[in-house]
């Protein structure tokens, strides 16, 4: 599975990881699902991990999708906290910027970063949670 995630209720947290190349439609259907997860909650934060991943196929057309994807949710929920994006890749950190545009008139805090330790502070969340939910869903080898 090229998308894991994992909703941490109490810590309200919720960190996915992208690992190799993902299609635009199992990008945003990853995402649509993420939403309906009975313990979702867009008052959650939210860690993407994009150091696994080949974001080089990933579309402008996607991230507008999920920009409104976004805007949706917000408008049934009200205001979120904060999404970090980390990215070590320039292609995907890039991409981030981009959503990080796209997601500038929504009520939402988008950061993107290139350290995991720089995202985890600015989410202002217990980085041992954090480190045990990437620990969960990253790849073995």
């Amino acid at each position: 599975m090229p998308i894991r995630y994992s909703i941490n209720k109490d810590a309200g947290m919720i960190v996915s990881v992208h690992i190799g190349e993902i299609a635009d439609e199992e990008f945003l259907a990853t995402y649509g699902a993420l939403r309906q997860e009975p313990e979702f909650s867009q008052q959650f934060s939210m860690l993407i991990d994009l150091r696994s991943a080949r974001s080089a196929v990933r579309t402008p057309a996607a991230l507008k999708a999920l920009a409104e994807l976004a805007k949706q949710t917000y408008d049934e929920e009200g205001k979120s906290t904060r999404t970090a994006i980390v990215a070590s890749e320039d292609v995907s950190f890039g991409l981030g910027r981009m959503y990080q545009t796209l997601c500038s008139e929504l009520p939402a805090d988008v950061g993107v970063f290139r350290h995991l330790d720089e995202a985890i502070k600015w989410l202002e969340a217990p980085a041992d949670q954090i480190g045990e939910m990437l620990s969960d869903l990253s790849p073995s080898d």
